[in-house]
């Protein structure tokens, strides 16, 4: 039994879903194809997110049905008429915000500040690498420079195969990072008024897998779908409003370095990789 939800992503469509996974404070619906998830009010709100009650979350259902009209967990339904729906795009660039140059200067200052120690940060502070001492973490730290390298020089194709799926977790470093790429692209697009569909969809295509968690972050990333807690950090940035260390911190602890992993790409691609446009982007 679920007592309240608090809100229904606006990328839930309609369909039949099926338990994927269950951890303790999310659980995960798929129709064969990406995840929904039903999380709890700590996680928050996302585009394929379903926020409800902490009590007795762990009791879900074993399938999700959503309507035009209902959402519904085996025998219990909601009119979504009365659940509140997030919106997961992102506005907050006009004529009074921060420019993007500045913006990305405070994403680095905050991933210098923030990010764990094996995390991608390395990427923009050298001195990081000493932290990485397998030989497992050695071959992460040099394919993602790779990948790094090759993005700067206009390789996106090689740039994206040698990111991916590079490293552990539900969500390897590697893909984390070119879902952040896509992330940083959409900003890009919004700031500069220029098309960078293209260029997203090629590096999506090269990006997506097998690994269902992975390609549900690529999908959203790639259609400028932004996750509660990342929206709210860019929103005080472009503002130049305070942010609290928490919302940072939520923003960075996602997983053991997926926070982080993803926010070194959003740097790349808002930073760097937009800068051009779509038509000469792989000049950059």
């Amino acid at each position: 039994m679920i007592s309240k939800l608090f809100s229904v992503g606006d990328r839930v469509k309609p369909g039949r879903y099926y338990k994927h996974s269950q951890f303790s404070r999310v659980v995960n619906y798929t129709d064969g194809d990406l995840l929904v998830a039903l999380v709890n009010a700590d996680v928050g709100a996302g585009p394929n997110n379903i926020v409800v009650s902490a009590d007795r979350f762990l009791e879900s259902s074993e399938s999700l049905i959503v309507s035009e009209d209902k959402l519904a967990f085996d025998h219990e339904g909601f009119e979504l008429e009365l659940i509140p729906k997030y919106d997961s795009r992102f506005f907050c660039i006009n004529e009074k915000a921060k420019t993007l140059d500045s913006v990305c200067e405070d994403i680095e200052e905050l991933i210098f500040h923030y990010s764990s120690p094996l995390s991608l940060a390395f990427l923009l502070d050298p001195e990081r690498e000493v932290n990485f001492r397998t030989n497992f973490e050695k071959q992460l730290v040099s394919k993602l420079k790779a990948s790094w390298d090759l993005f700067l020089r206009g390789k996106i194709n090689e740039a994206v195969v040698t990111a991916k799926g590079t490293g552990l977790g539900l969500t390897p470093s590697g893909d984390d990072f070119l879902s952040g790429i896509l992330s940083g692209l959409r900003i890009g697009q919004l700031y500069y008024q220029k098309s960078l569909n293209k260029f997203c969809d090629e590096i999506y295509q090269e990006a997506i897998g097998t690994n269902i968690f992975s390609n549900t972050f690529l999908f959203y990333a790639k259609n400028g779908c932004f996750y509660e807690s990342v929206k709210l950090m860019l929103q005080h940035l472009f503002v130049g409003s305070t942010i609290s260390p928490e919302l940072v911190e939520k923003v960075f602890s996602r997983g053991e370095t997926s926070g982080a992993d993803y926010i070194v790409g959003l740097w790349l691609g808002a930073a760097r990789l937009c800068v051009t446009g779509e038509n000469d982007a792989r000049n950059v």
